[in-house]
């Protein structure tokens, strides 16, 4: 049905009827291959015709109660890529975090602490605006916000380092890192985004006794969360391929500190094939109409605002 290869992105996954389809649809319509299998291509000892790597980002619960059985299943590989601290200390990302504690209260705190002008009243312009900031200031928007109101405490969202060490003895998902604190690499100085790649690949290698040679970046948009000082990070550190969030297919002369993936959340099978089918054309179908709605279009007002 299809000639391209490609990789595809998920987070968390809810539904595991969901998954299932979605894992059945792609397993009809690709060869469902490994990251190792990926390498042997990039390496030209290999050919891929109409094939497909998974990427799961995060390490959220639900990737080991509503996939990982069914990746066991069916015998599909994957990649998961996790940040170790986050495991290790059982905490929660930032962003979760912004999503939990939404609120009316919360967007006023937001705009008393970094001026903002939230517009939409959304969680989505929300997240998106306190992705221009430092991870520093994130989390003292989230102290401050805990200290002035102090919500119910949030019950812990991803997997636990048992689980983790069962994912990997698998031998079906293959590990990487995803830095200590999922900050927005870009926006951090040399030294911070230097320590938040190193840091996670060696606590990674560490807590599972493996060489990991795989890395995603969070939030993955080409130049506006990360750019060549992290790629030259992770060549330092042995990572031998990282991922973005660019909508493109494969091919053999993509940057391999850079490769590009398909992001699918909740969509219909019906959705999903179009989104598939038309690759990089789908992001500009899908921004008809929203005029200063883009992630990018927001992030961009933002660092004007500042800068006035």
């Amino acid at each position: 049905m299809f000639d391209r290869n490609l990789v595809i992105n998920f987070h968390a996954v809810e539904d595991p009827v969901w998954m299932e389809k979605i894992l059945l649809f792609l397993d009809r319509n690709y060869k469902l291959i490994s990251i190792e299998e990926l390498d042997e291509w990039f390496k030209g000892k290999a050919k891929l015709t109409n094939s497909c790597l998974l990427t799961f980002d995060d390490g959220h619960r639900t990737f080991f109660s509503n996939v990982f059985p069914l990746l066991t299943k069916y015998r599909i590989p994957a990649c998961l890529f996790v940040s170790p601290d986050i495991i290790t200390k059982q905490e929660n990302f930032w962003f979760r975090k912004v999503q939990y504690y939404f609120s009316p209260d919360f967007v006023k705190h937001l705009q008393s602490q970094n001026g903002f002008s939230i517009e939409k009243n959304s969680l989505y312009e929300c997240r998106n605006k306190m992705k221009s900031l430092k991870y520093v200031e994130i989390s003292e928007i989230l102290r401050t916000y805990e200290d002035k109101f102090h919500p119910a405490l949030m019950e812990y969202e991803n997997i636990t380092q048992e689980q983790l060490k069962e994912i990997h003895k698998s031998g079906l998902v293959n590990i990487g890192a995803h830095t200590i604190n999922h900050p927005i690499l870009a926006n951090e100085s040399y030294e911070t985004s230097k320590t938040e790649i190193v840091e996670s690949i060696e606590k990674l290698n560490e807590l599972l006794n493996y060489q990991s040679f795989s890395f995603a970046y969070p939030n993955g948009i080409p130049e506006l969360d990360f750019g060549s000082r992290e790629q030259a990070f992770l060549k330092m550190m042995g990572i031998r391929y990282a991922f973005s969030t660019r909508n493109m297919f494969l091919s053999k002369d993509i940057d391999k500190y850079s490769i590009p993936r398909t992001g699918l959340v909740d969509e219909t099978i019906g959705k999903a094939k179009l989104k598939l089918v038309l690759g990089p054309a789908w992001d500009f179908f899908k921004n008809i109409g929203k005029v200063g709605e883009t992630e990018i279009s927001i992030r961009q007002n933002i660092v004007q605002q500042r800068k006035g």
